[in-house]
């Protein structure tokens, strides 16, 4: 499968919900899944997004890691599939 896609993360209105995502995965008006701020616990390691993507056409949601790169505005998104 190959997915070209432009999504967008906006900030998510938790409305007092601690266990809401932080953003939401959109494209356009698509919302395609939620994402979660971790900051890791080792001094050493670099925080990052906890993304969950979902769609119809997926065997079952996927579970990634979207790590900041250097350059503004990329990052890099790291998934693995069982």
């Amino acid at each position: 499968m190959t997915m070209n896609v432009k999504a967008s993360f906006v900030a998510n209105d938790k409305n007092g919900n601690a266990r809401a995502p932080d953003f939401r995965v959109m494209a356009g008006k698509v919302e395609l899944g939620t994402a979660w701020r971790v900051e890791p616990k080792k001094e050493d390691a670099r925080p990052f997004l906890r993304v969950e993507l979902d769609d119809p056409s997926f065997d079952a949601p996927i579970s990634a890691a979207l790590f900041e790169n250097s350059e503004e505005g990329k990052g890099a998104l790291v998934w693995n599939r069982k």
